[in-house]
């Protein structure tokens, strides 16, 4: 079963990846977070504002290999 893993920054201000609420990995910037978890199999999600409210929502990451 694939496993979602989600990548935002924590309130100490890392990059972390996040699978079923345990911490898995840090990283300095997005892209690498991001890369890390879709390369292991993961499917990754990150959070990104929304245009009218400035809430954030969660979106689903595909690298551009990918598309």
């Amino acid at each position: 079963m694939i496993k979602n893993a989600f990548v935002e920054k924590n309130s100490e201000g890392n990059i972390v990846v996040r699978v079923e609420d345990k911490q898995l990995s840090t990283f300095d910037d997005y892209n690498s977070a991001l890369e890390w978890a879709f390369s292991i199999g993961y499917r990754v999600y990150k959070k990104e504002p929304t245009t009218d409210k400035h809430e954030e929502c969660w979106v689903k990451y595909m690298p551009s290999s990918h598309l």
